[in-house]
Formats: structure tokens, C-alpha cells, sequence
């Protein structure tokens, strides 16, 4: 006879919590369409990640014979993630196992694009909604995990609102929507089932488990080698004292062969990567990122890692606080798994902290932090579980809290979307001038602080070099004395941002020209842009030459004399004078070859009004007219270039 079926099996708190995420996050990905901009899906990081891919199934050439480092044509496909060998092929950094969890994804998308018009090149919209696709559904199964195994331990309310806090609450939340390329989202997922295949081994040891868990430990390490630390949990889990840890050893001596197939297991992921070493740089072994990375072990920098405005992760990921909290909360009900859960996250805060870019490039708040949230979100659970178990008060208040902490999380990631966080930068100033704010203040701008990352690849941090954005700007464009200078600081400043230069290919295509035809095009329109930003309308507006004639009784008088000789009145002919010199000082503004303080220069000498205010302002301070020229040029021409 058949089980009768259960609606409630389907209904249950902890599913409607993994719907509800998943409805959110694919919300979000339709909101922001990003399958019409490529070139943000592929981008940061992921791409390295990505690139062993189409270098193996597109090009089929894991040396990479055909990347040039000059070449802008593949610049955004790439970019500078290559690093050349002595052998003189060039290797991708990462490692692969990000390629490995997407492979299907692109090999289903690579079939797709062969069988329509797009082009199979790796990065055209079938492969981009291949992606998408795989993003959410290694979220889906590391939340389908991650419940299986909090519910081991934890309630139905305490499971559904820990998954809801860990993915909408965090930064988690962006890097499987908006940048679902990186590495970090699928780690969380990984180790989510690492956790519960870990759990079930200690419970009942066999072949399969083993060989199981060595290939999902291979595959985490792979991912991102830093998280070697997760065999930590592994050895220490379900260890409270003294005679657990002499039971423990006991149980893995007992069982020595099947540790020895985990070994296995773990080293069998690790064969491609290795032979693809060797392959490329003739080493099994090879550290592929060079002496411009590193740790610095001795330099960890805990409280910027947590507490800075810059990066911190419980400053931009505040709701993580509860896990911590749930530490010391659920030591009685996760008391066997404290102490590996303690050892793995201090260990893991170190080499964090450790790392020379501790800021974690361009992210929203520490993208590294992500890799732990799986196991964090055991005494996250344990802490509400806690306050649960508390008066109503207690719920109400938490609720509340994590609920405020959720729109928050959101909310800052719009903010960061829309460039009001900055991903690098932030300071004090910045973070509370922009706090809650729904458009980019420039005051905020002002007060970001970018890395000296020079110093940062020695282990020095802080240094006199970490200036504002605002003196930053004017260091750059001091130099930028004419036309020309200008035009080439932008087109810099487009061949070095590789979203931008991703636009720049696509335009030069569609219109059938060069790359850099169209970037020659492109930084001009900057320059005319920027200028045309505060010249016509502050000083050229028509208004200004409206006034100009009529406080002049010579040029009033000669309108008269037009319009009594003519048929039109007296106001139509002003207007046509009025726009004839706005139009002329327009186009002398678009024909001149001035850098900014050269134009300001020759503004201010060649307007009556201006040098005679200037004449006064010279006279006022004891300077001489040309200094005051010179001082005012440079000020307007700062302030032009700062905005």
C-alpha cells in the first residue's frame, strides 16, 4: 500500500526558506539583465577561473601560444591573469576547479551556440545564461546540504531562518547573483556537503564515504587552495577533550585503510592540475602567482580584516556577528564540533589576515570569508536557536535585528552596483557619507583612499602613498597640459578597464572599424564631454551673452539700428546675436587644443568680465595679474578635473 502524501513535507519552514532564496536571486539576476552585459559576468578573478575552458575547448592550447599581453582584442577575455614561464608559454594562476563544477554548464552552452548564430567563443549570451544557470544550481545544492545537516541538530524555525540570515544577509547573496563567476559561492556550497558527508562518515565509516569524502576535499582545495584548513574539521570533529582526542587517533589508526583511501581521493582531483603544471612549466609543483603575491604571516592584519572601513567583514557583513556570538551560545549542543569549528576559523581568520591584498581586490565586503559561511552556519543556528528558546522578547528582538540586517546587506549591495560603495577604497568619511544614500555623493568620493599596493606586495600597509580619490585625480591630471595629453590619459584609462574595453570591441565591430579607431573616438568624446560638463553651461550659457549685450549701450544701440532697418523686432534679432555668440564660442571651445588650465588660461584673458574681476582679486592680494591669472586657471581647471 502506497504512503498516503504529505503536504507538509513540502511546506515545511526550512524548503520555503530555499525557495524563497532561490526566487530572490533569480529575481535579481532578471532585474539586472545581465545576460546583456557579458562583460560583468565575466570579469574580476572569475575569468582566470573560467579561462581554462575556453583555452581548452575553444583555442586547444593550454600553453596559451596565442595570448599576446598587448593585444586589446583579447585583453577582456583575459586579461592580465596570464603569467609567462620560462618556457616561454603562458599559464593561467588559478587553479581548476571552478572549471571542473562549470564544465557541463559549458559544454551545454558551447553545443548551444554552435547550433544558432552565436558565436562559440566562451563568452557570447549562450554561455553567460550557462553561468547563471550553474550559479544557482550549486546554490541549490549546497542549501539543499546545508539544511540536511542543520536540521540534524537544530529545529525547522532555527534551520529556515539561519539559511535565510547566511545567503540574503550576507555578501554571499552578490557573488551568486552579480559576480556569479567567482570561486567563493560555489566553495560555500561544496563545503556545505563536505559537512554532511563528514558528519556521516564519523557516524558509520565505509567505502564509499571515504572515497567520497577524499574527492569532495580534493575538489574544495582545488577550488581555492587556502582551504586546506577544511581537513582540520575533519580531523578534530567530534573532539571535547583529551579522551576524545585519544579515541579519535584510535579510530583513525583502526581505520587506517579507509583514511588512506581518503588520501587517495584527495590527490586524485589534484592529477589534471598537476599534469597541467607540468605540461606548462615542466614542474608538478608550481606556485603559479609568482613573488607578486604572498603571505605574510608575520604581518597579519586582524583588525583591518574585521574592523575597517575599507573592507572589514563585520563591517559589511555585520549579521556574521551571530555566528561568532553562536560560538559561546551553542557550546552545550555543539560541544564535539566547538573546538574544529573554533581551530578552522581562527586558522582561517590568519591566513586572511595574512594574505598581501587583505582587502580582497575590487569585492563587496571580504569575498574570502564566503569559503567559511557553510561551517559558520552551525553556531549561527546554535545562536538563534539560543535567543529561541528565550521569552518572546527575545525572539521579537532577534527577528527584528537579523531582519534589519538583511534589507541592509541588500541594500548596500544596490549601493554597490550603482557605484555609491566603493569596492577598494572606502574610509570612515566615505562609508558614513554614503551611508544610506540612493546616489553617488561626491563629497563620499572624495574621501575614498586607495591602496598602496606597492607597498602592500612587501607587507607594508598604510603608507603616506594611501591619498584621497580628490588628490589622487590631481596627482594624474597635473601633467595633462594640452589636447592631446588628455585625450591619451583617457584612452588609458579605457584600455586598462576591461568592461569598458569589452564595449569599446563591440562598438568598433558594429561599426566596421578599428579598436583603435573607436577608442581614438571615444576618449574625445570623453574630453569634449567632461569640458562641455561645466563650460557651456557655467560660463557660456546663453543667458550670460544675453546679459553681456544688453549692459553694453553700443551693441544695444546697433540691434536698434538692425531691427529699425528691417522687418524684425528687437528681441528676435537679440536672440539670433545672443545664439550666433554662444554657437561661435562653442565651436572655438570644441576647435581649441587646450589642456584644462590652458583653456582656463586663455578663458580668463580673453573675457572682459573675468579680467577685470581677476584685475581686482590681483590687486586685493598684492599679486601681480598674471600670477592671479594663473592661480585661477589652476583652480578652476582642479576643480573641472576633480568633477
Amino acid at each position: 500500500m502506497a504512503k498516503p502524501f504529505k503536504l507538509q513535507k513540502l511546506t515545511s519552514p526550512s524548503k520555503i526558506s530555499i525557495f524563497t532564496i532561490l526566487i530572490i536571486v533569480l529575481g535579481i539576476n532578471l532585474y539586472l539583465e545581465q545576460w546583456k552585459t557579458p562583460y560583468k559576468v565575466f570579469g574580476s578573478d572569475g575569468l582566470s577561473y573560467y579561462a581554462y575552458l575556453p583555452v581548452t575547448f575553444i583555442y586547444k592550447d593550454i600553453k596559451m601560444s596565442f595570448y599576446q599581453p598587448n593585444d586589446l582584442e583579447i585583453k577582456p577575455k583575459f586579461q592580465d591573469y596570464p603569467k609567462p614561464t620560462i618556457s616561454g608559454n603562458y599559464l593561467i594562476p588559478t587553479s581548476m576547479g571552478l572549471a571542473f563544477l562549470i564544465s557541463p554548464f559549458f559544454i551545454v552552452s558551447h553545443t548551444i551556440a554552435h547550433i544558432t548564430s552565436y558565436e562559440p567563443n566562451g563568452y557570447t549570451l549562450p554561455y553567460v545564461i550557462g553561468i547563471l544557470i550553474c550559479s544557482l544550481f550549486y546554490l541549490l545544492i549546497g542549501l539543499i546540504f546545508l539544511r540536511k545537516l542543520l536540521l540534524i541538530f537544530f529545529n525547522e524555525i532555527a534551520t529556515s531562518i539561519t539559511l535565510l540570515s547566511v545567503v540574503l544577509g550576507t555578501n554571499l547573496l552578490y557573488y551568486v547573483s552579480i559576480e556569479p563567476l567567482m570561486a567563493h559561492a560555489f566553495d560555500f556550497s561544496i563545503i556545505a556537503i563536505f559537512l554532511y558527508v563528514n558528519l556521516k562518515w564519523h557516524s558509520k565509516i565505509n567505502l564509499k564515504r571515504s572515497i567520497l569524502l577524499g574527492l569532495i576535499m580534493g575538489l574544495i582545495t582545488l577550488l581555492r587552495p587556502t582551504n586546506v584548513i577544511v581537513i582540520l574539521l575533519f580531523l578534530f570533529w567530534g573532539i571535547a577533550s583529551w579522551n576524545d582526542f585519544t579515541r579519535k587517533l584510535q579510530l583513525y589508526l583502526r581505520n587506517y585503510h579507509y583514511v588512506l583511501l581518503i588520501i587517495v581521493g584527495f590527490f586524485l582531483v589534484w592529477t589534471p592540475q598537476f599534469l597541467y603544471w607540468k605540461h606548462v612549466t615542466g614542474s608538478y609543483l608550481f606556485y603559479s602567482y609568482g613573488d607578486e603575491a604572498k603571505f605574510f604571516f608575520d604581518n597579519p592584519q586582524f583588525l583591518s580584516v574585521l574592523f575597517s572601513y575599507r573592507k572589514g567583514w563585520l563591517v559589511y557583513t555585520p549579521i556574521m556577528i551571530f555566528s561568532i556570538l553562536g560560538i559561546a551560545f551553542s557550546f552545550r549542543k555543539l560541544k564535539s564540533f566547538v573546538l574544529s569549528i573554533s581551530l578552522y576559523f581562527t586558522i582561517f581568520v590568519y591566513i586572511m589576515s595574512s594574505w598581501w591584498s587583505w582587502w580582497n581586490g575590487a569585492s563587496f565586503g571580504l569575498r574570502g570569508f564566503i569559503d567559511s559561511y557553510s561551517v559558520l552556519s552551525l553556531p549561527f543556528a546554535g545562536c538563534v536557536s539560543y535567543f529561541f528558546t528565550k521569552k518572546k522578547i527575545y525572539k521579537l528582538t532577534l527577528t527584528s535585528i537579523l531582519g534589519i540586517l538583511i534589507f541592509l546587506n541588500i541594500f548596500q549591495i544596490w549601493q554597490m552596483n550603482n557605484g555609491i560603495i566603493n569596492p577598494i577604497a572606502m574610509t570612515k568619511n566615505s562609508f558614513w557619507l554614503s551611508f544610506g544614500k540612493t546616489r553617488i555623493i561626491q563629497d563620499a568620493n572624495d574621501e575614498l583612499v586607495f591602496p598602496d599596493y606597492a607597498a602592500a606586495q612587501k607587507g607594508i600597509y598604510y603608507t603616506e602613498n594611501e591619498i584621497t580619490e580628490k588628490e589622487r585625480l590631481r596627482r594624474i591630471t597635473q601633467n595633462l597640459k594640452t589636447k592631446e595629453d588628455s585625450i591619451n590619459f583617457f584612452k588609458n584609462q579605457l584600455s586598462h578597464h576591461y568592461q569598458n574595453l569589452a564595449i569599446i570591441i563591440e562598438k568598433a565591430n558594429e561599426r566596421n572599424i578599428t579598436l583603435e579607431e573607436m577608442l581614438e573616438k571615444d576618449a574625445e568624446w570623453l574630453y569634449k564631454k567632461r569640458l562641455e560638463e561645466i563650460t557651456p553651461l557655467r560660463f557660456y550659457s546663453r543667458e550670460h551673452y544675453r546679459k553681456s549685450i544688453l549692459s553694453d549701450s553700443s551693441k544695444v544701440q546697433l540691434i536698434i539700428n538692425k531691427a529699425n532697418a528691417s522687418s524684425e523686432s528687437f528681441d528676435d534679432l537679440l536672440s539670433k546675436e545672443v545664439e550666433k555668440l554662444y554657437r561661435t564660442r562653442i565651436k572655438e571651445f570644441e576647435n581649441a587644443e587646450y589642456g584644462t588650465y590652458e583653456y582656463f588660461v586663455h578663458f580668463i584673458v580673453c573675457d572682459s568680465a573675468y579680467s577685470d574681476f581677476i584685475k581686482h582679486k590681483a590687486a586685493k592680494r598684492n599679486l601681480t595679474f598674471e600670477r592671479m591669472v594663473e592661480l585661477d586657471a589652476k583652480w578652476l581647471s582642479d576643480d573641472f578635473l576633480d568633477k
